[in-house]
Parts: C-alpha cells; structure tokens; sequence
C-alpha cells in the first residue's frame, strides 16, 4: 500500500501544483492522505494547527477535524475531550507542538495517532505542514507539506492585513439621571 501511495502523492502534488491551489484544496487532499494512510478503525485526534493568526488556526483545525470526522475509516475523539487535556497541558489552538508533546497528549487521550499542524510564511507563499504520529511507536506515519501563494483573503486571514484599521468607536454614556 505505501509503495502505491508514494506516486500517488507525487501525483497529486504535481497536479495541485498546476492547479490554482488554496487552502481549501489543500485541507481536503490532506484529509484524503491522511485517511489513506491509517489502518481502519483508527481512534485519531487533531490536537491543533498553529499559525500567526488563532482565528486562523481554529478554522484549519475546524476544517480538518470535520473532513476526517466525516471519514468512515477512522474515529475521532470529541472535542470537549480534547479541550480538556489542551487545558490541563496549557496548549493552545496556536501552539507548535514538539513530536513529544503531541505524543503525550495523544497517550493523555487514549487514541492511536495524533494529527498537527502549522502555517508558515515564507515570503512569497505560505508553508502548510501536516503530521501525523503513530502514539504507541512514536513513528511519524505521514508527513506533508503543500505551498499555497499569498493572495489578499489568505493574507488577512494570516492577521498580516495592509489595510488602515480604524480606531473602535468611542461611545459616551450619560450619567445616570436622578
């Protein structure tokens, strides 16, 4: 099976890389190879996506979990579960995790793999890395990297916006009358 799927991720990455790719294109091929990649019935948690931007990250952990949650090969834990081990680790949605660290949490959580992530930017595009890691090995069981091209909706998204914020609005409340 992994001797198919290296040239079918060549493949892939080749034709995405024609394609006008973005975040979405890029969030479903993850979720694609991820679930090709693990065996069936595979007890999974998405721990976190980190990025300059938390609203961008909780979107991405959002999409993600959503897109192998609706997968039937896999099971993955529910999200009360997961706040609460982010909490008792003090890790946020924005954190990068160590291999360690993800590996705790996903002993913490009693699943079989964890799955994290981070946003980078390089200057003229932007890095999305995926990992996954095998909890009772430590393996690295699927590892991916896409670049997606700045375009204005990503940059804004990312909290990198050019554009003039204006100051919040000053709202005078009277004394209270008599």
């Amino acid at each position: 099976m992994k001797k198919l799927l290296i040239p079918v991720l060549f493949l892939l990455t080749a034709w995405l890389g024609a394609q006008n790719i973005n975040l979405s294109n890029v969030i479903e091929s993850s979720a694609r190879t991820i679930e090709s990649d693990l065996p069936q019935g595979t007890r999974i948690a998405v721990l976190n996506f980190a990025s300059p931007s938390e609203v961008f990250s909780n979107y991405v952990f959002e999409e993600l979990s959503e897109k192998l949650a609706n997968s039937p090969k896999l099971t993955i834990i529910d999200r009360q579960t997961l706040a609460l081990v982010r909490q008792i680790m003090n890790v946020q949605s924005t954190t990068n995790l160590s291999d360690h660290s993800a590996w705790t949490i996903g002993h913490m959580l009693g699943v079989q793999s964890v799955i994290f992530g981070e946003m980078t930017d390089m200057g003229s595009s932007y890095r999305f890395r995926v990992k996954v890691i095998d909890v009772k090995t430590a393996v690295v069981q699927t590892q991916l990297s896409f670049d997606i091209n700045h375009d204005p909706q990503l940059t804004i998204f990312m909290g990198r916006s050019s554009v003039t914020s204006f100051p919040p609005a000053t709202v005078t409340i009277p004394p209270p009358s008599r």
